[in-house]
């Protein structure tokens, strides 16, 4: 019963933290590609030019992938070290997730204020030259949003000129329709700050479902591994209602679990002093769930496993 809990635990933290290395290889596809190819894609802060969408992107894409690979690959080995780095990795992004709420939502008027202002400073990068992925952002976020600006239209009269805006911002975008802005009938007139976060709005269901979705799976992932280092914490064993039991060392948690399973069986002998030399051991593991023989002449694939096998008959 117990090995079957492990195996289910193991495989459904190895199926959680493969989908979570496949969504990080697609996000760091995603950013290298709009980093090849639109350059500074949607720098819109001058006072971070390494903050593009292109960067975040690839940041958030590393990570992911890097905490996924570390959870498939402790979870299959059953290795403690991987494990433990995995969830100091976990640990350390909810804790950042966390904060960076709290903190969000303390000083949420000064994030509008500055995002504005540092928002309308980015326009002046439009028509730079390296800031087509820049260009294209705004131009997209205009015409699919309708609006334009930050707070309104007139925030591309310091950029572009008296009454003039992009083309984008037109309700019905044509040629140098926006050359003339004095007709504010012909072009959108709510900025895109306030559409973004009506949007925002408007979804706030979809994205806290989604929100929630993702800290359950990190949660879970978080549980399963405390259930599997429980599993790993120590060894035990019976003989004629003795019980004999003990935990296992720092250097000793970093070692495969079947090669646990035998240094159990080492203690476990040296702890009931029993005479084997010479006589034919039988022991049942947890991990395994069968029905091991060991006798001088035992092999297995491991050099620890076979050195481990003969101390116990010295």
């Amino acid at each position: 019963m117990a090995r079957g809990c492990l195996c289910c635990l193991k495989y459904m933290m190895f199926l959680f933290n493969l989908i979570f290395w496949l969504c990080g290889c697609g996000l760091l596809g995603v950013g290298i590609w709009l980093s090849v190819s639109q350059g500074n894609f949607a720098t819109f802060s001058p006072s971070f030019p390494s903050l593009s969408a292109a960067n975040l992107v690839i940041a958030i894409g590393t990570v992911i992938m890097v905490t996924g690979f570390l959870g498939c690959l402790g979870a299959i080995k059953e290795n403690k070290c991987l494990l433990l780095s995995f969830f100091i990795v976990l640990l350390i992004i909810l804790l950042a997730e966390l904060i960076l709420l709290i903190l969000f939502f303390v000083y949420m008027d000064k994030v509008n204020e500055n995002a504005k202002q540092d928002l309308k400073e980015g326009l002046k990068l439009y028509n730079t030259e390296n800031n087509v992925g820049l260009k294209n952002a705004w131009n997209i976020i205009q015409a699919e949003m309708h609006c334009c600006g930050v707070t309104d239209y007139r925030d591309w009269y310091p950029v572009l000129g008296e009454n003039i805006v992009p083309d984008r911002c037109c309700m019905e975008n044509s040629q140098d329709c926006g050359r003339n802005s004095t007709n504010t009938s012909l072009v959108w007139k709510t900025g895109c700050y306030e559409k973004v976060k009506m949007w925002f709005d408007d979804n706030k269901h979809i994205l806290g479902t989604a929100g929630m979705c993702i800290l359950i799976m990190q949660v879970s992932d978080s549980s399963i591994i405390y259930s599997i280092d429980s599993l790993l914490l120590g060894w035990g064993a019976h003989l004629d209602n003795v019980m004999v039991q003990g935990t296992w060392s720092a250097t000793e948690q970093c070692h495969h679990i079947n090669y646990l399973e035998m240094l159990a069986v080492q203690k476990a002998l040296r702890a009931f002093k029993l005479p084997v030399s010479g006589h034919m051991v039988r022991f049942l593991t947890d991990n395994m769930m069968k029905k091991f023989y060991i006798n001088k002449q035992a092999r297995t694939r491991s050099h620890k496993l076979i050195n481990l096998t003969l101390q116990i008959w010295d």
